[in-house]
């Protein structure tokens, strides 16, 4: 009998560990000196990110000792592997476990308590590892501060993120193995900059493997940040949406990579450049 050919899932993108704290009092004083005045100033603001090195500068001390001392220095009640790419990637290979498919991540990691976090609960999975690349710096992470009081009891978090690691993981990072797969998956590279400035040369070089090309989106902090209200670029160039077979973003992300103040504007945006289908999530 032969032997059946493996079908193979390649992704790149952001792997993360979630750190939450709850209870915080955002009405604390050691939480009101830390919080925004204006918009993008890198303070803190309930239901808002922030870049841990933003907040940092606005906040003029290490960030995690301004976090000892809004959390009363208390360890955070849970942690999760997080990330849109890492994590779709996980539950895909759960899902086909059965069958003749390998599912593999590519992505960037430090060389800290995260990092050995992630790995062990990694090997409870049959998620494969194409190059999870070591850093000298932090794994990337968000921690959420959650205040369970906030606006009259309805609750209220706050994110702090840490690109870190995944500074470093440089198309030049992605092997054949990656671009010879059967489905080639970009998960959240806002998160990843170096891949998702490169996004079109990527998606191009797939397809001339004829892989079926995945791209799904994450909020684009770092463009929203640089060139406010304005459209998020996606690679180089609106030319990236060409290469892409399935397109999948929240109704917020579709208005904002697409420039469109609706989302019948947005779906023809997307049609207009050449996506091949659009899956657009909204409260989910």
């Amino acid at each position: 009998m032969m032997k059946k050919e493996v079908f193979r899932i390649s992704g790149v993108g952001s792997a993360l560990v979630d750190y939450l704290y709850t209870p915080v009092d955002f009405n604390g004083e050691a939480f009101k000196r830390h919080m925004s005045v204006e918009s993008g100033d890198g303070g803190l603001s309930p239901g808002k990110l922030v870049f841990k090195d933003e907040f940092e500068q606005f906040a003029g001390e290490e960030y995690e000792e301004v976090r000892k001392e809004i959390t009363d220095g208390n360890p955070p009640i849970t942690l999760n592997i997080g990330g849109p790419s890492i994590v779709s990637l996980i539950h895909t290979a759960q899902l086909l476990h059965a069958d003749p498919v390998e599912v593999r991540f590519y992505g960037c990691k430090g060389d800290d308590v995260g990092a050995a976090y992630i790995d062990e609960n990694l090997k409870r999975t049959p998620l494969k590892i194409g190059n999870y690349k070591t850093s000298t710096r932090y794994t990337p992470y968000t921690e959420v501060l959650q205040d369970p009081e906030y606006d009259e009891g309805h609750g209220e978090r706050v994110f702090i993120n840490n690109i870190g690691a995944a500074w470093d993981f440089l198309p030049e990072d992605l092997d054949d193995d990656f671009f010879e797969s059967d489905i080639v998956v970009f998960g959240g590279t806002a998160l990843v900059p170096r891949i998702h400035q490169a996004l079109g040369d990527l998606l191009l070089k797939a397809k001339g493997n004829h892989a079926v090309t995945v791209v799904n989106t994450v909020y684009d902090f770092l463009n929203e940040k640089k060139n406010p209200g304005k459209a998020w670029p996606l690679g180089a160039s609106k030319e990236t949406y060409q290469y892409i077979d399935l397109l999948i973003t929240d109704m917020e992300e579709a208005l904002r990579l697409s420039g469109c103040s609706t989302i019948e504007e947005a779906m023809s945006f997307f049609k207009e450049t050449g996506v091949g289908a659009v899956i657009v999530t909204f409260g989910a």
